[in-house]
């Protein structure tokens, strides 16, 4: 009884969590632009000017999520760190407003993308 009471704890586990959570086991190139999270999603801003740029670099020293937005779907990334001791917006902040490309694993839950990032650089186009 006890080792079917397991089994079924075990298998409701691995179902769970194949059902709401998703992630690639290899590396995942993503193209776009680092915006400010919070005003893109509330007003569609990207930061294409400097004005923009201004208010999106005020808003990330204030602790506000930086992501990426991909160029070719147009999906949202929040980005954390492959190294946990290395803040995101540290890393993502040089790269505001500019076409760039990150590597890293993506994750997936419901309608939101999470790249853990280990690599990032300007990109060509």
């Amino acid at each position: 009884m006890k080792y079917s009471l397991l089994a079924l704890a075990l298998c409701i586990t691995v179902c769970a969590s194949l059902s709401f959570g998703q992630t690639t086991t290899k590396l995942t190139t993503v193209q776009g632009v680092i915006v400010d999270i919070g005003s893109y999603v509330q007003y569609g801003m990207k930061p294409n000017t400097e004005d923009r740029k201004g208010v999106a670099e005020a808003s990330a020293k204030a602790g506000n999520p930086l992501g990426i937005l991909e160029k070719k779907n147009g999906r949202l990334y929040v980005v954390i760190m492959n190294d946990k001791n290395t803040n995101a917006n540290t890393t993502l902040l040089p790269y505001l407003g500019i076409n760039i490309f990150a590597k890293g694993k993506v994750f997936k839950r419901g309608s939101m993308y999470m790249l853990v990032l280990s690599d990032i650089g300007k990109s060509a186009r």
